[in-house]
């Protein structure tokens, strides 16, 4: 196995990307059960006082989305900057990456073309 120094920087940028998809999934998946738990016990426990009050418990998906969105935006633009920082340090072709990226058809391809779009719009 190649150390570091000697492992080509499209390989390193190919495993950032897979580790910040596998990180974005993550992340997705625990804000579907956090906001899924959050109603459940609100209107379960509404139903069970019979009382409207803990329905106001609905309202905690808005700051639970908001963190998401949040972290999920950092996590992005970490990636970006590793991206960028192969390309200065290392002299990682950007085009070719995104067009290698792009064929790997197991990757989730919504979320890999949202992040190379910003990839793209932040290339300088």
């Amino acid at each position: 196995m190649p150390d570091d120094a000697t492992k080509p920087a499209l390989l390193d940028a190919i495993d950032a990307t897979l580790q910040t998809l596998e990180r974005r999934a993550k992340h997705y998946r625990n804000l579907v059960v956090a906001v899924s738990l959050a109603m459940l016990v609100s209107i379960g426990t509404a139903l069970f006082t019979w009382h409207a009050l803990p329905l106001l418990g609905l309202a905690s998906a808005v700051p639970l989305v908001a963190a998401f969105a949040y972290a999920d935006a950092r996590l992005v633009n970490r990636w970006i900057a590793a991206v960028h920082d192969l390309r200065d340090v290392r002299a990682l072709d950007v085009d070719h990456f995104a067009t290698t990226v792009r064929q790997l058809k197991y990757l989730p391809q919504a979320p890999l073309r949202a992040m190379l779009d910003a990839l793209e719009r932040r290339a300088s």
